[in-house]
């Protein structure tokens, strides 16, 4: 084809870098010999391509990236969720799993900690500090936050996202789940 076409530029579109740089060779060898031989232009994403009365040219870079679209939607994704994911990606995700009676308020059992992406060097020490600690938050708590799970939720979300940036440094997102016996 490239030899029906005798083009005077060359510059592969299509495929990852190694399959540009394979067809530019391709083309290489095609154009051996010819006169006059076509100019072959090696871009990357991002790199201009300047067309001018001097011939073309790499002309610099324009800004690119990616455009991440979520499966279930159409479109690019919000802010707000890039965001989030980039939270979650970093700092990890913490599920404190706590059991309160629902007629006394009091826990039954020892809290239960569930993380996802939160690893750090002493973990299984910082979590079972974690899980005494949301016993004596919920031990603390009035009657009123104990027996509405709204409040409790909120209460355990708030202090142990606070217990992790002071003994970790992170902020996992924490998200409480009660569940009342």
């Amino acid at each position: 084809m490239l030899s029906l076409v005798r083009p005077r530029y060359f510059v592969p579109v299509h495929g990852e870098y190694r399959q540009l740089h394979e067809h530019a060779r391709v083309a290489g060898r095609v154009f051996q010999g010819r006169d006059p031989r076509p100019e072959i232009l090696l871009a990357e994403n991002g790199d201009i391509v300047a067309f001018d009365d001097k011939g073309a040219r790499l002309a610099g870079k324009a800004p690119v990236g990616r455009v991440l679209i979520d499966g279930t939607k159409t479109g690019e994704i919000g802010d707000e969720v890039l965001r989030d994911r980039r939270h979650l990606a970093e700092d990890g995700l913490v599920v404190p799993v706590v059991a309160i009676n629902k007629q006394t308020g009091l826990l039954e059992g020892v809290p239960d900690i569930v993380t996802r992406g939160f690893v750090m060097e002493n973990s299984q020490a910082l979590l079972a500090d974690a899980s005494k600690f949301l016993a004596d938050v919920v031990d603390q708590a009035s009657l009123e936050e104990r027996t509405d799970q709204g409040l409790i939720k909120e209460k355990l979300r708030v202090e142990l996202r606070r217990f992790f940036r002071k003994r970790s440094g992170r902020r996992p997102f924490v998200l409480p789940v009660i569940m009342e016996i």
